[in-house]
């Protein structure tokens, strides 16, 4: 049963604020009283968006919640249902409640490599190779992979997006380096790509203002060094607090379904630590602190300077592909994640930075959602934006 809406404690994400001033002129030879004319310029409509969502999403989650952002702020939010079944002992989704997010993770790893590429001077289209471990053999091809290679997934590594804990740890990572660039360089999705960041981010960072004095690479050390660089340049800069690679104590956790199991009483199934692993995936968060990224990210430089986000936008870097055709307003950049087991229990996620400066966080505990035309979650969250619009 769809749970009572929720709504965050007062949060402002003080990004900047828009001044709209109108002044009317009185023609020479006409009446004093002012008059206006009707513009028919198409205008947003932020509750037609919110509505559209929640009305597309329907009650087919077990639990899911939304944060809308216009103009740098949060605008409306909602949670329905559960981050935990009766089954699992109930608790209420809210908008405050940490979700993996998945592969929403691979644009905040994007984020911390344009810092450091700043703070190195360097570019994406510089090469990875001097900020691998030195004792990695480097396969063929390696020496010309660029950053942009790795963050707009057109690196030719050769990995599957399965078995996370064979395919990411960091004797994995250096297995792919060590094998080289064996695959085709067109756009393939590799978690991979982005898992590396985990290794070269504290690579970067040694030897800059405030890292740690010595980075002796390794799994311990840069599985540790990559959260604190995380924490302290991602997170803590603008006030996100529930961004960790371990999950709540399992008593309270969101747990993670397919559709039908809360009516059936099935179990859903839990995450477990993923520093390990992570890069590519595994952070967990609050949706309104997503959204909160979302907001300092596009509306000031908090995170990102104003060319090196022009430059994750033009490569995709941290992005997923566009949908042209469904961009009528201008052009969108989103970001899923996603993670299912057999049983097709899992998560779905989404952050979507939308023209006219609005932004959405959505996040569900649920896998195997179903929308209309046959759309994806992106595709029905551009539906219901694309719908707002209203011309009078």
């Amino acid at each position: 049963m769809r749970s009572v809406r929720r709504t965050p404690r007062e949060f402002v994400f003080r990004c900047r604020v828009w001044c709209l001033a109108l002044a009317v002129t009185a023609l020479s030879g006409c009446q004093d009283d002012p008059f206006t004319l009707d513009s028919n310029v198409p205008t947003f409509d932020v509750d037609a968006f919110e509505a559209g969502v929640v009305e597309r999403m329907g009650d087919q989650p077990v639990g899911w919640a939304y944060v809308i952002n216009q103009g740098g702020n949060l605008a409306r939010s909602g949670a329905f249902g559960n981050a935990r079944s009766a089954a699992d002992g109930q608790v209420a989704m809210t908008v405050n409640k940490p979700i993996n997010m998945a592969s929403i993770t691979k644009l905040l790893t994007a984020i911390a490599v344009m810092q450091l590429l700043e703070a190195r001077n360097l570019d994406v289209d510089d090469e990875i190779d001097p900020w691998l471990p030195p004792g990695w053999d480097r396969g063929p091809g390696v020496d010309e992979l660029t950053f942009r290679d790795l963050m707009s997934h057109r690196s030719g590594l050769n990995s599957v997006n399965s078995d996370f804990t064979n395919t990411l740890c960091y004797d994995c990572l250096r297995g792919v380096i060590e094998e080289g660039v064996t695959q085709s360089t067109d756009y393939t999705y590799r978690n991979a790509n982005f898992a590396l960041f985990r290794i070269v981010i504290p690579m970067m960072w040694a030897g800059l203002p405030g890292a740690p004095s010595v980075v002796v690479p390794s799994e311990s050390t840069t599985n540790a060094v990559y959260m604190d660089y995380m924490d302290e340049h991602v997170f803590d800069a603008i006030g996100v607090t529930t961004a960790s690679l371990e999950p709540e104590d399992r008593s309270t956790a969101t747990f993670y379904y397919a559709v039908g199991d809360e009516a059936a009483g099935n179990n859903g199934t839990a995450y477990g630590d993923w520093t390990a692993i992570a890069g590519g995936g595994g952070y967990y968060m609050s949706t309104v602190d997503l959204a909160r990224i979302l907001a300092f990210y596009e509306h000031s430089t908090s995170l990102v300077s104003e060319d090196d986000r022009a430059a994750m936008k033009s490569c995709l870097c941290g992005f997923d592909s566009r949908f042209v055709s469904m961009e009528p307003w201008g052009d969108y950049f989103h970001k899923n994640g996603s993670i299912s087991n057999g049983a097709g229990q899992g998560v779905l996620t989404e952050a979507v930075v939308f023209p006219n400066d609005v932004e959405i966080a959505v996040a569900t505990n649920t896998q195997g959602l179903v929308f209309t035309n046959g759309d994806s979650f992106r595709q029905m969250l551009y539906r219901a934006y694309n719908s707002a619009w209203t011309q009078d």
